[in-house]
């Protein structure tokens, strides 16, 4: 008997030539991933959020929390539910920005926590979502143009 020795064709691949051939996918890959981490740190700066005492845009309330300060007034930024619900207290003002952005549950957590105490909460852009479980009997009213005014 003879044996038959089989030459690679053309058509077969051995592995050293797939490896050549699909080293392009995981090094684009990894260059997808180091410009969105570039892109996200380049981006994060002073942006914390609308309204957010850190955020120095024009969206934010960097300058009013530094105002705060400059009186005395102590500001801490807290970003969960129960870090919130911790800095409740007789003294304090708790500020929620987005309160219609809370679950249902949550809005029931945080209202628990700030009934308890003498501390104030102000709610901004508060509506008919979250206005019936944070301040029973208050009524929300439809927002309103804003109009700049001068200083006085």
């Amino acid at each position: 008997m003879t044996a038959v020795a089989t030459l690679p064709t053309s058509s077969s691949v051995a592995p050293p030539q797939v490896w050549l051939r699909a080293r392009g996918v995981p090094l684009a890959f990894r260059l997808l991933v180091i410009a969105a981490i570039a892109l996200a740190s380049a981006r994060s700066g002073d942006q914390h959020g609308r309204l957010g005492p850190r955020s120095a845009n024009r969206y934010g309330s960097r300058a009013v929390a530094e105002l705060l300060k400059d009186h005395g007034v102590s500001v801490r930024v807290v970003t969960t539910l129960k870090d919130a619900a911790s800095v409740t207290g007789t003294d304090a003002t708790l500020l929620v920005t987005a309160p219609n952005l809370l679950m249902p549950h949550q809005q029931t957590t945080l209202r628990a926590a700030t009934t308890a105490t003498a501390g104030r909460t102000v709610l901004l852009g508060a509506g008919c979502a979250s206005v019936g479980t944070l301040a029973p009997g208050v009524h929300a009213e439809p927002s309103t143009s804003v109009a700049p005014r001068p200083p006085g």
